[in-house]
């Protein structure tokens, strides 16, 4: 009985699905519809800031977890070497979490160095080009006047 209800409530179509599928599947199911409803892009403008969605601190809830399982390990019977090691292992791990954070912000901060020569390069190259291509174009000056006299020299002196 509990089998034919749900065949019965499976075999049912609703509304909505047999609309996606007539929009999905127009045509016979081997071929491929290249055509996408249009997307409208005016009023998109969701006012969102850069810093709106705050990212999460990767240690955010661990200082509060911790803590929590060294008073929980403390209200149960347990001996005190226990207690004294679950202590030394969270100063182990707060220190820890603050080297982290100090490579970190070394880390930041040497991709912003690097990030700044590279648009120092960046611009040195983009600059040079030019300036190679004016004088090879003086050199290339130069040497014609230079050929044409050393020519003239020659058929002169002949």
């Amino acid at each position: 009985m509990a089998s034919s209800d749900q065949n019965a409530w499976f075999s049912e179509r609703p509304a909505l699905f047999s609309s996606l599928d007539a929009l999905m599947a127009p045509g016979p199911s081997n071929t491929f519809s290249s055509r996408l409803p249009p997307i409208p892009e005016q009023g998109w403008d969701l006012q969102w800031e850069e810093n709106m969605f705050p990212l999460p601190e990767p240690y955010e809830g661990f200082e509060k977890a911790s803590t929590a399982a060294v008073e929980s390990a403390a209200h149960e019977s347990a001996p005190p070497q226990t207690h004294e090691e679950l202590a030394k292992l969270q100063d182990e791990v707060r220190q820890l979490r603050h080297d982290i954070s100090e490579l970190h912000g070394m880390f930041c901060k040497r991709l912003d160095s690097m990030e700044t020569s590279i648009g120092v390069a960046q611009r040195y190259v983009n600059d040079l080009v030019p300036w190679s291509m004016k004088v090879h174009e003086n050199y290339s000056k130069l040497l014609a006047v230079a050929t044409k006299q050393e020519k003239r020299a020659t058929d002169g002196a002949v």
